[in-house]
């Protein structure tokens, strides 16, 4: 008799080359999934790091600012000027808007640097950068440079605006009233945003102290002439009557 024969099972070329394909494009529709989560996360990581140096800026802008003092502008060797602050268009060699102005609160633990709390800042736009500059004096120094400091690059323009008279201007004439300050920013991935800065209380006042001072003079010196010399001319009357009266019983 012939021995029984058990016959072999397995797969067929077909079939190993249809698992095959299964397995690549499973392979593939993975890849392209994890591919996109790495990009997103990328994108939101560089998003997220961008909006802290937008903030970070403003922030510092907006110390700056909020410690905003009135006091002559003036640069290195040059008289100081009439105006509490300087800006406008091209100001510290800007290719915008620039402006300058003085700020106390600047830091000094325990005087051991050789400088007071008064600080010169000032910010302008240059090779889509913003930049901070500040002095070691409060008035520079001749053939001394101011120190910068990158706030934000990508950026296309920079506008300024003053709120006075109940209303943003952006021209100023003598030192008005101002209450806040418009910073406008044009980036690049962003767009445009605008934050707006409050001023201390009296920034700018048309009357300054020693206006108020020679007025108060005034009026006091208009009341002397009022009032003690009125009396004193009452005074002379009646020595001179009672002179008078003395020659009269001499007589």
């Amino acid at each position: 008799m012939w021995p029984n024969r058990t016959k072999a099972s397995g797969f067929t070329l077909l079939e190993m080359m249809l698992a095959m394909a299964i397995f690549a494009l499973l392979g593939v529709s993975t890849a392209a999934v994890l591919s996109n989560i790495l990009n997103i996360s990328e994108t939101s990581e560089t998003h997220h790091l961008r909006l802290k140096q937008v903030q970070r800026a403003m922030s510092m802008m907006e110390r700056d600012f909020s410690q905003l003092v009135m006091r002559p502008v003036r640069g290195a060797g040059s008289k100081p000027s009439d105006s509490k602050y300087q800006f406008g268009d091209g100001w510290l060699e800007s290719d915008a808007d620039g402006i300058s102005f003085f700020r106390l609160g600047w830091l000094n633990p325990r005087g051991q640097l050789p400088r007071g709390s008064l600080q010169q800042v000032g910010y302008r736009l240059q090779k889509n950068q913003l930049q901070r500059l500040h002095h070691i004096y409060p008035d520079p120094v001749v053939d001394t440079d101011p120190q910068e400091l990158v706030l934000l690059d990508r950026v296309l323009d920079l506008k300024l605006a003053f709120y006075v008279d109940d209303k943003w201007q952006t021209k100023l004439e003598g030192s008005p009233l101002v209450r806040a300050v418009s910073v406008k920013l044009e980036l690049e991935d962003f767009g445009e945003i605008e934050r707006r800065f409050l001023l201390p209380d009296g920034v700018g006042s048309a009357k300054s102290d020693s206006d108020e001072n020679n007025g108060n003079g005034g009026n006091s010196g208009s009341g002397g002439n009022n009032g003690s010399g009125g009396n004193g001319g009452s005074g002379g009357n009646g020595g001179n009557s009672g002179g008078s009266g003395g020659n009269e019983e001499g007589n």
